[in-house]
């Protein structure tokens, strides 16, 4: 009876426990990590695609926080799929395995719509704390979207008519009258089919309906080969457009994952060329580069742009963009020949953005202006981070250096991002030791004018200088690097002591206890690593951040027992201690009774018992 109401007391105090913690827990509402997809299986068909056939099983699987979340859903439309976590049709995944700080989830459905959009839901706690998956689809979609093979999907390009392809875009000439014609598979209602052309200035514009022009295509012709025909004519007016379709059935696409848009072009390109590479500007430099377009127009109108960074990270720009009108900057316009073999103009704007300051980080990206916006010839900006137009000097060598030699070999580089290296020179302790100019190595002795060894640091200077001179200086003078190397010798041998007066010695069962010290306290304190002690039995031990030491010899007799101590840079030293191991003697007297001399008794008694049985006998 007392076990049982000892049981339940414990339960009851761990209740108030358990209930407070998930009092606790339910503080992390909206904090509950979002589910991460990792993989679809099958892939679908074509490979790559998410196109299946109906009522075909997919098995998905995502990854979680292992800590934070309690488990995921699927959530979504069509295919049975509900957005109503309470619903039962909601599908929970199973939790397949954990490692670490993630656990991975698995889930399987039949396709059963010939459209359907799923995403997952992770909660924590109650199915109310949870939080959808995150997405970054450029068409702004809101799930991973999936279609059969028998229903309708989104539109395939077919072709560019009038226009020239030319591996990765079309061209066309101004004015020229184009058809743009693409396809859909045919749906179940001739009415449910159409497709929308999307033209923009940029890929990442196409997506945004703000910045597109999008116009719904004519249907041309219906059920041939399975397929719907649609066409929309166009007459060229810009110097590069971009375009793309979609439907209610997504965005044309090249796999499951990833959109896909063409280029048109009416022959009309630009490029930047610099007047140095971009990792080789320094401080002393202007920025200065050509700009070339091609196939220009007088209403094409050219902007460059540039921002500042303090430094090479790139984090947070000193001003925002600053854009500069270019056709002011013409340098010379001619008629060329390209590879295409058609007349074109090639027109050059030279531009100066000037000096900067050593390591900062300029981006500089050039576009033209359009009606509807700006297109930006390269999306990633050319970065031109600014170099030390002083000498650099690469040293193996690191500062600091603890060593218990005589010398040292220093090994070493030279460059200069302008102008040629004029000199070099090493010293030490501001003595000049050598002209290093066409070296690559030097050792340099610890020792004095007498070579005695010279302790402490010893201060390594290599000084550069190349060909370029300071401006604005009073002293006529080059621009120079230098690099210092501190060498801490240390030649003297740590300090070790036994203190015979603190030599404990047991008389009773041979232990002995030593007390015992060492420091590295000299001129150059490089710190003691480690320390042995030999106690002359043939054991040693390690002794290391010990000051008192035991041990508990088996045998009587003398021992020399032996410490050292070791610094950082080599140098050690020892010292040894006799002792003597002498067991107490303890004294018998002649009364005493020994195990033998009761064992002779025992038997002795005995066989007195047996001889006088036997007598009996007779």
């Amino acid at each position: 009876m007392k076990t049982k109401l000892l049981l339940i007391i414990i339960f009851l105090g761990f209740i108030p426990f358990q209930v407070n913690f998930i009092n606790m827990s339910g503080q992390t509402d909206n904090l509950v990590p979002a589910p991460v997809f990792v993989s679809i299986t099958p892939s679908g068909d074509p490979a790559n695609s998410q196109i299946y056939e109906i009522n075909e099983t997919i098995t998905l699987n995502y990854k979680a926080d292992r800590f934070e979340v309690d488990g995921i859903m699927l959530l979504g439309t069509g295919s049975n799929f509900t957005e109503d976590i309470n619903d039962p049709l909601a599908l929970n995944f199973t939790l397949s395995d954990s490692f670490k700080n993630e656990s991975n989830y698995e889930v399987k459905f039949n396709v059963t719509s010939s459209y359907s959009v799923f995403y997952a839901y992770s909660w924590s706690i109650t199915l109310d704390n949870g939080t959808k998956e995150e997405f970054s689809f450029d068409d702004g979609s809101i799930g991973h979207q999936i279609w059969t093979k028998t229903g309708p999907q989104y539109p395939v390009f077919d072709k560019l008519e009038n226009a020239e392809d030319r591996t990765g875009e079309y061209y066309a000439p101004l004015g020229q009258n184009l058809t743009f014609v693409y396809t859909v598979k045919d749906p179940i209602d001739m009415n449910d089919t159409y497709v929308t052309l999307v033209f923009a200035n940029s890929t990442s514009d196409l997506y945004n309906e703000s910045k597109s022009i999008r116009i719904n295509m004519n249907q041309t012709a219906f059920s041939v080969n399975n397929r719907s025909r649609f066409e929309f004519n166009y007459t060229m007016s810009q110097r590069i457009l971009f375009f793309t379709s979609f439907n209610d059935y997504g965005w044309e696409r090249i796999n499951a994952n990833t959109n896909l848009n063409h280029r048109i072009t009416s022959g009309f390109s630009f490029e930047l060329e610099y007047s140095q590479e971009l990792e080789k500007y320094t401080e002393l430099d202007n920025i200065e580069f050509n700009l070339t377009s091609f196939n220009e127009t007088n209403e094409d109108e050219f902007y460059y742009r540039y921002r500042v960074f303090e430094n090479e990270t790139l984090e947070d720009p000193i001003s925002d963009w600053q854009d500069i009108y270019v056709n002011t900057f013409e340098f010379n316009s001619t008629i060329v020949n390209d590879t295409n073999n058609y007349n074109t103009t090639k027109t050059i704007y030279h531009l100066n953005l000037g000096k900067f300051e050593v390591n900062n980080s300029i981006e500089i990206q050039s576009y033209v202006e359009y009606l509807t916006g700006s297109y930006n010839e390269s999306e990633t900006p050319d970065i031109i981070n600014i170099k030390d137009s002083r000498p650099t000097i690469s040293v193996t060598s690191a500062n600091n250096t603890y060593t218990g030699n005589e010398n040292a070999t220093i090994i070493f580089n030279f460059e200069t991002m302008r102008g040629s290296i004029l000199n070099a020179t090493i010293l030490s302790n501001q003595t000049l030791l050598s002209i290093i100019k066409d070296k690559s190595n030097f050792t340099v002795k610890f020792t004095d004018a007498n070579d005695s060894f010279v302790e402490g640091d010893h201060i390594i200077v290599i000084n550069v200088t190349n060909s370029i001179p300071i401006f604005n200086s009073s002293v006529s003078q080059n621009r120079s690097q230098q690099v210092i190397v501190i060498y801490k010798v240390d030649h003297t041998l740590p300090v070790v002591t036994f203190n015979p007066s603190n030599v404990l010695i047991s008389e009773n069962d041979g232990t002995i206890t030593l007390k015992f010290d060492y420091n590295d306290e000299t001129l150059i304190d490089s710190g003691i690593k480690y320390v042995t002690l030999d106690w002359g039995n043939f054991l040693t031990i390690n002794a290391t951040n010990l000051h008192i030491a035991s041990m508990k010899y088996r045998y009587e007799g003398n021992y020399t027992v032996i410490l050292t101590a070791y610094d950082n840079v080599g140098n050690n030293n020892s010292i040894q201690l006799e002792v003597t191991v002498a067991f107490e003697t303890i004294s018998k007297s002649k009364t005493d009774t020994s195990p033998i001399n009761l064992t002779v008794m025992l038997l002795s008694f005995m066989v007195c018992i047996v001889i006088i049985k036997k007598r009996k006998l007779l």
